[in-house]
């Protein structure tokens, strides 16, 4: 802005407002002029990491050693000892 003649106030400078650079900004609102300068944006301080590595699943356990089938019942054979008397004395 430069100074105007002493009667009527400050004016806004149309040649410096057209030398503005990009984030610079002047708004003119009743005989105001606010010059404004919007700093570049930078990264942000927090990095994205990657996710932590998962480890690798358990093995299986291996299955564990069968008895062999166990041996069949022995055959009943007959029921004489049930029905049968035996011997009176």
């Amino acid at each position: 802005m430069r100074a105007p003649p002493a009667s009527s106030g400050w004016i806004a400078d149309p040649d410096l407002i057209r030398r503005l650079e990009t984030g610079q900004a002047c708004y003119i609102h009743r005989g105001a002029a606010t010059f404004v300068q919007v700093a570049r944006p930078r990264p942000s301080p927090l990095t994205l990491l990657p996710p932590p590595a998962q480890p690798p699943p358990p093995a299986p356990a291996p299955e564990p050693a069968r008895d062999p089938a166990p041996d069949p019942w022995p055959s009943p054979g007959g029921l004489d000892d049930f029905f049968d008397p035996g011997d009176p004395r």
